[in-house]
């Protein structure tokens, strides 16, 4: 099947994907009549978030490390902002449960705006920051309610 699709189609497909997870978990921790079901959502839910932002942090140490042709201080910058959503996402779960989810999403937000400014030094394609919308969209959509759903 995947033979078939162009890079970007496999891109929107996995993406899109990827926002099941916490999508359901975010219904689940909502709906849920079992607290104990409904919490395990939202750790769930959680973790996916800080993976996802941290998966995002990633691509741009990634970038960096393979632009040969890049000016060093942009390389660095690249690799500086790398690491920052990881970290800012790990800090999210000092916080109290709801204000973590809330905490989640904002860095989620920031994530996607930092790349947008980042856009000239990182030049990826139009259609990239497309999804990019779309998923930062869904995961900080996700994570506020998952926020909601704590008691």
């Amino acid at each position: 099947m995947l033979k078939s699709l162009t890079p970007q189609r496999t891109t929107w497909l996995l993406g899109v994907g990827g926002l099941l997870p916490p999508v359901a978990l975010a219904a689940l921790a909502l709906l849920a009549s079992d607290p104990l079901l409904a919490q395990l959502a939202r750790a769930g839910l959680g973790l996916y978030g800080l993976s996802i932002i941290s998966f995002v942090g990633a691509i741009n140490w990634g970038i960096s490390l393979a632009s040969n042709d890049m000016p060093n201080p942009q390389r660095q910058l690249l690799l500086v902002w790398g690491v920052a959503p990881s970290l800012i996402a790990w800090g999210c779960f000092s916080m109290e449960s709801a204000e973590r989810f809330y905490a989640l999403a904002g860095a989620a937000v920031l994530a996607w705006a930092a790349d947008l400014v980042l856009r000239p030094v990182v030049g990826l394609p139009t259609d990239w920051y497309r999804l990019r919308t779309v998923l930062t969209l869904g995961l900080a959509a996700s994570l506020c309610a998952g926020g909601l759903s704590v008691p």
